[in-house]
């Protein structure tokens, strides 16, 4: 009579626990980042003009840096209300919120569906490497929206306060979006060679 020996099970109870515990934090991110996103389109009828970010002169900032003779503080940000904005504003407002907020909500919705697929039995995650470009995607508009737009939109505005308001525009680029996106592009070619090999590697069986 043979013996029938079963397989490792693909995933520990621990293991399960982990996917279904980032599971419950992406869908929980889903459902947050929506209710932002909505609150943010109808935040200028509300306040009755388009929030800016901007930099404020700070007449008390010298006094933050007095033992620090090498370093210099110029202003901090916050953010400016523009009344009786023109369409234009309007439309780069809307534009980094629905892009910025679009690609958080494709980052998460991408994590809880492989967390699904791998709780599912797909260990290897045979489509892994759509779902690591659709998060490198996600991470690219989540740039565009939350730090490249919003640059445009405050330099933008800046025609709208007066000469004597000591504003500046805010724009800021972090390299980490760039990182992740190369980190994600790599992931998806890492997954896809590895899924060639297993294929391979099932044909010879």
């Amino acid at each position: 009579m043979d013996e029938q020996t079963s397989g490792p099970e693909p995933l520990t109870k621990n293991e399960r626990s982990t996917l279904r515990v980032l599971q419950a934090f992406a869908i929980i991110g889903v459902i947050g980042a929506a209710i932002v996103l909505v609150f943010g389109i109808v935040a200028p009828f509300i306040m009755g003009g388009v929030p800016v970010p901007v930099v404020v002169a700070d007449s008390s900032a010298g006094a933050l840096v007095d033992d620090l003779p090498n370093v210099t503080l110029s202003g901090i940000e916050g953010t400016a209300l523009v009344e009786g904005a023109g369409w234009g504003l309007y439309a780069l407002f809307y534009a980094s919120l629905v892009i910025g907020g679009g690609g958080l909500l494709i980052v998460l919705i991408t994590v809880a569906n492989m967390a699904e697929r791998m709780l599912r039995g797909d260990t290897f995650l045979s489509q892994a490497k759509h779902a690591f470009i659709w998060a490198a995607a996600g991470v690219a508009a989540a740039f565009v929206g939350s730090e490249l737009i919003p640059g445009v939109l405050s330099m933008a505005a800046l025609g709208a306060f007066d000469d004597n308001a000591a504003l500046g525009a805010v724009a800021t680029i972090s390299s980490t979006s760039f990182l992740l996106i190369a980190a994600l592009g790599a992931a998806a070619i890492a997954f896809r060679a590895g899924q060639r090999v297993k294929n391979d590697a099932d044909g010879l069986v």
